[in-house]
């Protein structure tokens, strides 16, 4: 798996988020989130300064990668190729930039098809 470095989609983070450890084989792996992702996990309605903190902590072990010019041209190309929402479509661009794959349980981005992008099912365990 690409160099053992990943980008996370939000409900991918905040899986890892609600477990005591990562699941196997991304025990030892990096991740990386979109700015969108961060803007997601701390946007939350209610949140409560413990939940706030946590967030920060996770978000300070992972690289929160800006709107670069490069993940806006990938942004640009997919919502005219693809039918995806703007978030998601950040979120992907993310991963098609950073040349890594994405890690989701969203099934939009699941049945994303794009040149050199690498979309892996994060599910929860049953």
């Amino acid at each position: 798996m690409t160099n053992g470095r990943f980008v996370l989609d939000t409900n991918a983070a905040l899986y890892l988020l609600k477990r005591d450890t990562v699941p196997e084989p991304f025990a030892s792996a990096d991740f990386a989130v979109s700015i969108i992702t961060r803007i997601e996990l701390l946007a939350k309605r209610d949140i409560t300064a413990e939940d706030e903190e946590e967030l920060r902590s996770f978000l300070t072990d992972v690289e929160v990668v800006p709107i670069t010019e490069t993940v806006e041209t990938a942004v640009i190309a997919l919502r005219r190729r693809a039918k995806i929402k703007l978030p998601d479509s950040i979120i992907a661009a993310t991963a098609i930039a950073l040349n890594l794959p994405l890690l989701t349980h969203d099934e939009q981005l699941l049945g994303l098809s794009w040149p050199s992008f690498t979309v892996l099912d994060f599910a929860p365990p049953p």
